[in-house]
């Protein structure tokens, strides 16, 4: 049983480790001529990769649970909602929901700064970039369990 757990967190981190390699090439090839036309193509791969990445998340939790229940740990009739796990799961989620989408492409944030007299506009997506780099969590998470 613990090895469904080990193969779980290994396509967790394909998914987190496809995914943050796809935002990379989103945010590098805006100036490429080459990368224009697939750019849109890697967007909805990364949105399949945020998706599949929760259902991970979801499938890690019910393996744990089933797993703790085979040792005797917890009984058959606790979920993730009784144990409480229900939190971290929550939060593990929120924390892999932050990923640039295609729908948000067009979407702008804008700043004006008096001391400099300097509009600043930023891409929505950009800052949702930036801290996607949060997931890698799950690459320190999945060597800590397989180790």
């Amino acid at each position: 049983m613990y090895n469904r757990i080990i193969v779980v967190e290994i396509i967790t981190v394909f998914f987190a480790t496809f995914s943050m390699a796809l935002s990379i090439l989103i945010y590098e090839s805006r100036l490429s001529l080459l990368l224009e036309k697939s750019e849109y193509l890697f967007r909805y791969y990364n949105l399949f990769c945020t998706i599949a990445l929760i259902c991970c998340v979801v499938c890690k939790y019910q393996t744990y649970l089933k797993w703790y229940v085979s040792r005797g740990l917890m009984s058959e009739h606790d979920t993730v909602f009784t144990t409480g796990w229900w939190k971290k799961m929550f939060l593990e989620i929120l924390i892999i929901m932050i990923a640039p989408y295609p729908f948000l492409q067009s979407i702008t944030y804008q700043e004006y700064i008096d001391q400099y007299k300097v509009d600043i506009t930023y891409n929505v997506n950009d800052i949702l970039f930036c801290f996607s780099f949060l997931r890698s969590f799950l690459f320190l998470r999945c060597s800590l369990v397989v180790s």
